[in-house]
């Protein structure tokens, strides 16, 4: 029960940090939401070229991954947004 708190802990409980993925093979930041698309660009044009349909298969499931992901992603900055404005405009 433990390892599966801190799994879920890993996943949901992260900083603003997250939005941006660095590497040590880059000598720049890139923001996650560009680094998501570029993987399901290659996903969908893998997608195309697989013959089998185990290989349909997992990739549709990566696919899925990636979109809930950017997905969430995208919400979690349209909620900051949200709140930003709303910090900034006076209470009446």
């Amino acid at each position: 029960m433990e390892i599966a708190a801190l799994q879920w802990a890993a996943i949901h409980a992260r900083q603003e940090a997250e939005d941006a993925m660095t590497s040590p093979y880059l000598d720049h930041v890139r923001s996650a939401h560009k680094t998501i698309e570029e993987l399901i660009d290659a996903r969908e044009s893998e997608l195309t070229n697989t013959t089998t349909a185990k290989q349909r298969a997992r990739v549709e499931r990566g696919l899925t991954f990636l979109r809930e992901e950017l997905a969430r992603i995208d919400a979690r900055q349209a909620e900051r947004t949200t709140d930003n404005k709303q910090s900034r405009v006076a209470p009446k």
